[in-house]
């Protein structure tokens, strides 16, 4: 219960809250191993966060005919090769 709350009180997003319960794991592992405790119980610890994936927002049509102006730089050209990719 004391894992669970750790990560249920967390303000972290969610992958910072997934490391977070990752190294809890690897602990446990490494107890195990050491005969230390008996049971991996962060095994029965989970992430309860919404995905808060960012997404990318598009280039607008006046950012893409900037990029279009400046077509003949090749830092450019990756850029637009990505963008209609």
């Amino acid at each position: 219960p004391d894992m669970q709350k750790v990560i249920d009180d967390c303000k972290l997003k969610k992958q910072s809250q997934m490391a977070i319960l990752t190294l809890f794991k690897q602990m446990y592992k490494y107890a195990v191993y050491s005969e230390i405790v008996t049971e991996n119980k962060a095994l029965y610890v989970h992430v309860n966060a919404d995905n808060d994936t960012e997404h990318g927002t598009p280039f607008s049509d006046q950012e893409l005919q900037t990029l279009w102006d400046n077509a003949n730089d090749p830092e450019v050209q990756l850029i637009l090769i990505m963008c209609y990719s």
